[in-house]
């Protein structure tokens, strides 16, 4: 039975199962992050294509039977971890396993999308590719273009560290129980960026904060604005933010850091 408390709902579809694991290329003792086994369908395809699993289960219950489920594998390629995974320290947990970068495949708790997907970008030295069964919804808004209703501070934010696309669709009526809302396995590769930009996050997430007024005006309002940015950026001062890209949002961001009330 599943647990509303913890969004459960599980993909038993094995066609898709195996679909998902061929999509993200696993191989034979490659390492795999599980965020939210459940029952272990997922689970058995990773085993079956040669992994070695790190599975890591919020639900005691489940946990008990993943382990008899796996028993034969458990502990010698199946590594279960009984916890909460956004406050579990990765670092602590991959050095005991001497792992240095993982593949990460999971059916995710939907409630929580945003908070894994943070926790994974932050962590991201141990994530070359990221393969994750969202909401339709939201895979549409992380790979959304400017100017499309979904492009908002999410895309920007996993676009920074991340080239995001979907794979393919998953129909709601591949899960049990039904969900309300079709499914998407969303496929990230990292990019090379060298440092973190926490502080360009935060410019975005305030601007995107007034996304119905323009650029001109959110700027003045957060102490940034100077007059000589009429000229250099005439073409984006009359627009709004989700009209602007990636990198015609950065470049306002640094003409805004030699302000001298900078975005902060």
């Amino acid at each position: 039975m599943s647990r509303r408390r913890f969004s459960q709902v599980f993909l038993k579809d094995s066609n898709l199962l195996k679909k998902i694991v061929s999509t993200a290329g696993v191989s034979e003792d490659e390492w795999v992050l599980e965020i939210g086994p459940g029952k272990g369908y997922l689970t058995s395809e990773l085993l079956k294509a040669g992994a070695k699993v790190l599975a890591v289960e919020i639900d005691p219950d489940l946990c008990k039977f993943l382990q008899s489920e796996f028993l034969l594998f458990l502990n010698d390629r199946f590594f279960l971890v009984n916890g909460d995974f956004l406050k579990l320290d990765l670092r602590g947990l991959f050095e005991s396993h001497g792992i240095y970068e993982l593949k990460t495949v999971s059916n995710i708790p939907y409630h929580i999308t945003t908070p894994i997907l943070e926790k994974l970008i932050y962590n991201r030295q141990f994530f070359p590719e990221i393969y994750l069964t969202v909401q339709r919804e939201v895979a549409g808004r992380i790979v959304a273009s400017p100017g499309n209703k979904d492009y908002g501070s999410l895309t920007v934010f996993v676009n920074l560290y991340y080239e995001s696309s979907i794979e393919f669709h998953i129909s709601r009526f591949c899960f049990h129980p039904v969900p309300e809302v079709d499914s998407s396995l969303l496929r990230l590769k990292r990019k090379d960026v060298p440092q973190d930009l926490k502080e360009f996050e935060g410019f975005v997430r305030r601007l995107f904060g007034g996304r119905r007024k323009k650029i001109r005006t959110l700027l003045k309002a957060m102490g940034c604005y100077k007059p000589s940015f009429e000229a250099k950026f005439q073409d984006f001062l009359e627009k709004r933010p989700e009209n602007l890209s990636v990198s015609d949002l950065d470049q306002i961001f640094r003409e805004c850091l030699s302000v001298k009330n900078k975005v902060k």
